[in-house]
C-alpha cells in the first residue's frame, strides 16, 4: 500500500477489534488517528514518501527475486545430492549384504565338541587347583 492509500485509514470508523473499547478511549483513539493523517499530508508532499516508498519497494522485490533464484537455483543441486546419497546408500547395503552372505557361507572355525584349553579337552582339568 502507498502513503496515499494509507491516508484517511481509520479515521471515521474504529476498527472491529477496538469496537468493544470504552467510549472515552475510543474516542481518544480516534483523535490519535486524525492527528497522525493529519501530520501523513504534509509529509507525503514535504518528504516525497511516493518516491521513498517506491525505493523501498523495488528493493525488496529485487532482493526477493534474488533469494527465490538462489534457492530455485539450489533445489535441483540439493535433489542431486539426495540422489547421489540414496545411491550410495544402497551400494554400501549391498556390499554389507553380500559380506555377510559371504560369511554364513563359509566353514565354521569353532566346533562346540572339541573344546580344549591348556591342551586338555576336559575343562576342569585346565583350572589350577590348589
Amino acid at each position: 500500500m502507498t502513503p496515499e492509500d494509507v491516508q484517511g485509514a481509520g479515521i471515521e470508523e474504529v476498527d472491529s477489534r477496538f469496537q468493544n473499547m470504552d467510549g472515552s478511549i475510543k474516542d481518544g483513539f480516534m483523535r490519535d488517528l486524525r492527528d497522525e493523517d493529519n501530520a501523513l499530508k504534509p509529509a507525503i508532499e514535504k518528504y516525497r514518501l511516493e518516491r521513498w516508498f517506491q525505493g523501498v519497494l523495488d528493493l525488496a522485490k529485487g532482493d526477493y527475486a534474488e533469494s527465490l533464484a538462489v534457492e530455485t537455483e539450489s533445489g535441483p543441486n540439493m535433489e542431486s545430492v539426495v540422489t547421489e546419497l540414496q545411491r550410495l546408500e544402497t551400494a554400501i547395503k549391498e556390499q554389507e549384504i553380500g559380506k555377510s552372505e559371504s560369511l554364513l557361507k563359509t566353514k565354521l572355525r569353532f566346533k562346540p565338541g572339541k573344546v580344549r584349553l591348556n591342551g586338555s579337552t576336559n575343562m576342569r582339568a585346565s583350572i589350577k587347583q590348589y
